[in-house]
């Protein structure tokens, strides 16, 4: 693959996956069914979250992985 197709790819991933995790974790709550007991909704709640914040986390890799494309 070419350089700027790389950094394009890495940008567009981190540009798709930071917004997803920002509005997993906010909407984790309202995410799931109202029927699990109290205990099960705050596990899963935090599990979400995890999830939420590993995808932040994983976005700002990719444009880490595109800036060091770019200066390679």
């Amino acid at each position: 693959m070419s350089e700027a197709a790389d950094v394009l790819t890495c940008v567009f991933v981190a540009a798709v996956l930071a917004p997803l995790g920002r509005w997993g974790y906010r909407n984790a709550a309202t995410l799931l069914p109202a029927a699990l007991p109290e205990q099960e909704r705050d596990r899963r709640q935090q599990v979400l979250r995890r999830g939420a914040v590993t995808a932040q986390a994983v976005a700002v890799l990719f444009v880490f992985a595109g800036l060091l494309r770019m200066l390679a």
